[in-house]
């Protein structure tokens, strides 16, 4: 489940092996109000593995797949405006 909330959040994540790929969803709840705009970024040692672009609360949530390049420590982090 995400942040639930309007405000920026930065979420740090140590993963017990080094992974090859992310797979996971970013976006909005389907009960989020319109209106509301986020970016999502995926990044490892100071590197952007990922990054979104602005998503809209009425466009939903996306699966996506980041190639983690053996990183242990992942931070992902969403801006909101």
């Amino acid at each position: 489940q995400g942040t639930g909330g309007g405000d920026d959040a930065i979420m740090g994540f140590e993963l017990e092996e080094e992974g090859e790929l992310l797979e996971t969803t970013v976006g909005y709840l389907a009960t989020t109000p319109e209106g509301r705009s986020a970016e999502f970024t995926v990044e490892a040692a100071g590197e952007v593995l990922y990054n979104s672009g602005p998503l809209e609360s009425k466009g939903g949530a996306a699966k996506i797949r980041v190639p983690l390049k053996g990183h242990k420590r992942i931070m992902l982090r969403i801006s909101s405006e």
